[in-house]
This record gives C-alpha cells, structure tokens and sequence, in this order.
C-alpha cells in the first residue's frame, strides 16, 4: 500500500512512499499506515504545486 518500501535492499532506515490523498481522512490514513510502520519522520518531497491541494498537509505532518 501507498509503494511504501525500504530505499535499498538491506535498508533499514530510510523508506519511501507515495503521498497521501487529498481529503483530510486519506492523509490521516496515511499517517496511521505509517505510524503503524514505526515511522518517525517525513521529508516531504512534494512541490508547492501538489502541496496546494492540501489543507495543511506539512503541518498535520509536523
């Protein structure tokens, strides 16, 4: 789910992920898939264009 997988094959640290929806219940999903993962931190990626269609997408991050 969301492409999520390790950067390399022996990564331990470092994953990737495709973005969120847009509503505020698929990014609030996301952050649970994630959470779930033990995720700790996001570097968000997205340009300003993609980040718009977002409410407050890096502060519900934050």
């Amino acid at each position: 789910m969301y492409k999520f997988a390790a950067a390399s094959e022996n990564e331990t640290i470092v994953f990737g992920s495709a973005r969120p929806g847009y509503t505020n219940q698929q990014v609030n999903e996301w952050i649970e898939f994630m959470q779930d993962r033990s995720i700790q931190r996001v570097c968000c990626l997205l340009p300003e264009t993609q980040l718009t269609r977002y409410s407050d997408l890096l502060g519900v991050y934050r």
